[in-house]
This record gives C-alpha cells, sequence and structure tokens, in this order.
C-alpha cells in the first residue's frame, strides 16, 4: 500500500478528486463519504494504467463503465497522461519495435 501511495498518490491531486461530481454529491448527502469511497477513483483509475500499460498481455485498450463510474473511468485516463507523459506519442519504450532507436535517443538528448 505505501508503494501504491508513493508511486501512484503523487500523481493525484486532492482538489482535482474533490471536484468529481460523484464525490461532491456523496460529501453533501447525509451519509458522507468513507476514505474507501473516496480513495477508490485511484485505485480503479490506477487498474486501467497497469492494463494500458501491459496492453500486449492483458489485451485492454478501452474501459467501459456506467455513468457513476466516470470519475474513476477519468481518474484512470488523468493517471496514463500524468504517468506516461515523455513525449506526445506516448511512452518511451525500451523495446525497438515499439520505440525507433532515433527517438529514444531524442528524447533523453534532447531536454
Amino acid at each position: 500500500m505505501l508503494d501504491f501511495l508513493k508511486n501512484v498518490g503523487r500523481f493525484a491531486r486532492v482538489g482535482q478528486m474533490m471536484a468529481k461530481e460523484s464525490v461532491k454529491k456523496r460529501l453533501g448527502s447525509e451519509q458522507g463519504m468513507s476514505y474507501t469511497e473516496f480513495s477508490y477513483q485511484l485505485l480503479q483509475g490506477y487498474d486501467f494504467v497497469h492494463h494500458s500499460i501491459h496492453a500486449s498481455i492483458s489485451r485492454v485498450n478501452v474501459q467501459i463503465g456506467g455513468s457513476d463510474q466516470w470519475g474513476n473511468i477519468t481518474a484512470g485516463t488523468d493517471l496514463i497522461r500524468k504517468i506516461l507523459q515523455t513525449e506526445e506519442d506516448g511512452a518511451v519504450w525500451l523495446s525497438p519495435s515499439m520505440l525507433s532507436p532515433y527517438k529514444f535517443y531524442q528524447y533523453f538528448f534532447s531536454r
């Protein structure tokens, strides 16, 4: 759990999580919202990140959910963007079949 918080939680912004309509609705209700419910959007979001990164194994390219899951789905796409924001066209891969050696070189030496 600590690794998750350190490696994934650093990309999450509480303000952005609080701004989700589902969170606002639950916080405004009589029951309120537990930490478990609040953090679930980050867990579901990371699940999509994990499957997207390992798409060649899991074959997950699309996430589908009901309207009540929209905040969690967008949390996943936001995480992907933040975790993989290396360049416009995606991640820096070590495999030449995924990224040309030229682009690999350019990524590190153009910064």
